[in-house]
């Protein structure tokens, strides 16, 4: 089971970064290297674990957008995120943190 959400939330990431590389449009959170990272998971709450949550306590993804962007903040006023600067550690770990 653990296995199959892995492989779930791999595709979903893999399907933003295909997109990332064809030139198509995706939005950066925090940087392109990482782009994947955050719709990843907001996919895989929105199609597999909130149909599972009774009705009072689902939440929408502004919940998690507006959490993703307070923890980007921060990581971008107190560390580096650049993957330039601070390598893909910086990128993904922050990323990471966001989701």
């Amino acid at each position: 089971a653990t296995t199959d959400r892995m492989l779930l939330l791999d595709c979903y990431a893999l399907a933003v970064m295909e997109e990332n590389a064809s030139m198509g449009r995706v939005v950066t959170a925090p940087t392109n290297g990482a782009a994947g990272v955050v719709p990843a998971v907001l996919a895989y709450y929105l199609r597999h674990l909130r149909p599972l949550q009774s009705p009072e306590h689902q939440q929408g993804p502004e919940e998690f957008l507006f959490t993703a962007a307070a923890v980007g903040i921060l990581a971008k006023e107190n560390a580096c995120i650049s993957g330039a600067a601070g390598g893909c550690q910086a990128e993904v770990g922050t990323a990471s943190a966001m989701a």
